[in-house]
């Protein structure tokens, strides 16, 4: 799982909410990291690609949030 980042937020009922994010090289580099966390015992809830624009989107609503 190298070069991706961790992101712990909480929602607005104060569950805590891990985002794995990350650029990954093709189908077979997400298998092993859908695998990694399946041998964890952790809960996926949802799997999300995007493309750089959607990226940028998301970059500049965190920047104005503070």
């Amino acid at each position: 799982m190298d070069g991706m980042s961790i992101r712990q937020t909480a929602t607005d009922n104060e569950v805590l909410v891990t985002t794995l994010e990350g650029e990954l090289a093709d189908q077979a580099a997400l298998t092993g990291v859908l695998d990694t966390l399946y041998e964890l015992h952790l809960p996926i809830i949802l799997v999300k690609q995007v493309d750089d624009s959607q990226i940028a989107v998301f970059d500049s609503r965190k920047t104005d949030k503070g």
